[in-house]
């Protein structure tokens, strides 16, 4: 729901209709709903016979690149807490799924880390996981670009993605990013109708 009257105080996440508010509904009030509407007893059978959680885990995975795409392309203030939220994220990826060396020759350009390229693929992840700990990094949109870019391997490439539980765990991490994108597309869409009234 966009109405260009709604005050800034009145926002909710009931106002912001993004992919995982939209997601969240439609698995947790809706479709419960339905089932219970046409007597259905296995919601999980009924969303699988539809493959409705297939299609959705394959809008969820863009969702890193619709944050990436955001920040890379908006000049957002950025407070410690959401990009330490990213390192978090970044690390869970690590953690989860082995890439190719490519694909941490990627990552380690973006973190400015080349060097740890000398080494085995399980000790890049190592070494990596402990910088992205102890290093505190400059809090600006170009860093959240950056570790969101880093991300984009585990889940875009089918390879290299990391599972549907894990992606779930990874959305989790980020939902501070994912909120306040949203909040400030809300917001630009409600000033938009504003000036068009």
């Amino acid at each position: 729901t966009i109405m260009s009257d709604i005050k800034l105080e009145q926002f909710n996440k009931k106002n912001i209709w993004g992919a995982l508010t939209a997601y969240n509904w439609l698995v947790n009030e809706f479709l419960p709903q339905v089932s219970k509407f046409y007597n259905i007893k296995d919601i999980h059978n009924f969303i699988e016979d539809y493959s409705i959680k297939e299609k959705l885990n394959k809008s969820k995975r863009s969702i890193i690149s619709e944050l990436q795409m955001f920040y890379m392309s908006n000049n957002i203030v950025i407070s410690k807490q959401e990009i330490e939220s990213l390192k978090e994220a970044l690390t869970y990826c690590l953690t989860k799924k082995e890439l190719s060396i490519n694909e941490y020759e990627y990552i380690l350009k973006k973190l400015g880390v080349r060097h740890f390229l000398q080494h085995d693929i399980s000790q890049i992840t190592t070494q990596t996981i402990a910088y992205l700990k102890e290093n505190p990094f400059k809090i600006s949109s170009s860093i959240v670009d950056d570790l969101l870019r880093c991300m984009l391997p585990f889940v875009d490439n089918d390879k290299s993605s990391i599972l549907k539980d894990e992606l779930e765990i990874l959305i989790t991490k980020l939902n501070p990013l994912i909120e306040k994108m949203q909040q400030i597309e809300f917001l630009r869409k409600n000033r938009i109708l504003k000036n068009i009234n």
